[in-house]
């Protein structure tokens, strides 16, 4: 399952999809809230609000339950899909909302799938700070190794392992033959 944004670099990979609706709701909101944005926008952007908290909130309830909100759901995204909005804001959102379609629910469909790729992005976070600070790898080898490190960090990590007690155990593992 790849829970993304809507890079359309993404569309392609033969995977289940789960499109973010952080991502989604931050351009909605952005746009309601620029100066001279149409009523419209401001409308859809509330009906993603409201949408997003339902479907938030059914991610705890049963399969059943999840796949009559999916239906729901979907009948309000096919709506705003059909409109025929007359402001550039609100058909540049209904754009996204249609390029995505049917990946912005999918998470009621399958157990454990967030609806947001936020778990993602704030993994990446300590990453991106680094790499702005140092002004990024200066070698594609620099970049594979600072990418298997914080990959492996995060790993023992997310796994409430200790950092040097772990990797010790590892590399002497791996240099006896023992694993």
């Amino acid at each position: 399952m790849l829970v993304r944004d809507d890079y359309k670099g993404y569309q392609k990979l033969p995977l289940k999809h789960q499109s973010c609706w952080a991502h989604l709701l931050r351009k909605s909101h952005e746009a309601a809230e620029e100066k001279g944005a149409s009523q419209e926008i401001k409308e859809l952007h509330s009906v993603q609000k409201d949408l997003f908290v339902l479907l938030q909130q059914s991610l705890s309830t049963s399969v059943v339950q999840r796949k009559t909100v999916y239906h729901h759901a979907w009948s309000i995204l096919s709506e705003i899909i059909t409109t025929s909005y007359t402001q550039e804001d609100a058909q540049q959102i209904q754009t996204r909302i249609r390029n995505q379609g049917r990946n912005l629910l999918t998470a009621l469909l399958y157990e454990d799938v967030p609806l947001t790729n936020n778990l993602a992005e704030r993994a990446l976070r300590p990453l991106v700070v680094q790499r702005k600070m140092s002004g990024g790898s200066r070698s594609w080898k620099g970049a594979k190794t600072t990418a298997v490190n914080t990959s492996v960090y995060q790993t023992l990590q997310l796994q409430h392992l200790p950092l040097v007690a772990t990797l010790q155990e590892y590399l002497l593992a791996g240099a006896t033959g023992k694993r």
